[in-house]
């Protein structure tokens, strides 16, 4: 079960430090995968992604330096994500918790139209290619899952924000927290007290969530 850690802060009212919260919000997610870890930021209009193979904490204590920004995911699982893709919406990183059932009939069918795979059509390279037909990000989310069957939740790191989205089942929760000048969701919040964070509330089963500066708003509902 992968767990994943995503801030959005606004810098003229975020008095902590980006880097830190990053750091030990994700390492707090440790626990539910221990193969790989990864991070994603966006700073002056790049995202800048860096994953490894083994646990979060060990991996990445000496390895912050350059994932400095205002957004940020982070990832524990047994995939390597975030990844990072270019699509007709702009570049975007994405990590995902879940497990789509219908798998090798997707990428059967995406081989079939000449698509390729570079980690073997493991299950975020199928969402991300299906969201990436999509006409913007939510219709994207909504197209993908259309596609899929299965329970998952997901984020995707962009430069206008970070969407979060739970399956219309919910089976795999997400919670979103809050404090001054910064919001956060997680699959495991069991490090926000520590962190500053105030639960706020549980995202919605369909919901999609965009992340912009310190605040969450709704952006589209999956039926």
């Amino acid at each position: 079960m992968p767990g994943f850690f995503v801030l959005s802060i606004d810098s003229k009212k975020y008095k902590g430090d980006f880097l830190d919260d990053l750091f030990w919000q994700t390492f707090y997610q440790q626990h539910l995968g221990e193969d790989y870890a990864g991070l994603a930021t966006y700073n002056g209009g790049k995202i800048n992604i860096r994953t490894h193979r083994g646990l979060f904490r060990p991996t990445f204590s000496k390895d912050m330096v350059g994932l400095e920004g205002t957004m940020g995911i982070g990832y524990c699982g047994d995939n390597r994500e975030p990844i990072l893709v270019d699509s007709k919406s702009g570049e975007f990183a994405a990590c995902f918790s879940g497990n789509i059932i219908n798998q090798d009939e997707l990428l059967k069918r995406f081989k079939t139209y000449g698509h390729s795979f570079a980690w073997g059509g493991a299950d975020i390279e199928i969402i991300t290619k299906l969201m990436a037909q999509g006409e913007g990000f939510v219709d994207g989310i909504q197209r993908m899952n259309d596609e899929i069957k299965g329970a998952y939740s997901l984020s995707i790191l962009t430069p206008e924000g970070i969407y979060i989205v739970c399956d219309p089942s919910g089976r795999w929760p997400l919670v979103i927290g809050e404090k001054t000048g910064a919001v956060a969701v997680t699959t495991d919040p069991c490090g926000f007290e520590n962190g500053g964070f105030s639960y706020q509330r549980d995202v919605e089963p369909g919901e999609i969530v965009l992340l912009k500066n310190d605040y969450a708003e709704t952006k589209g509902k999956i039926p």
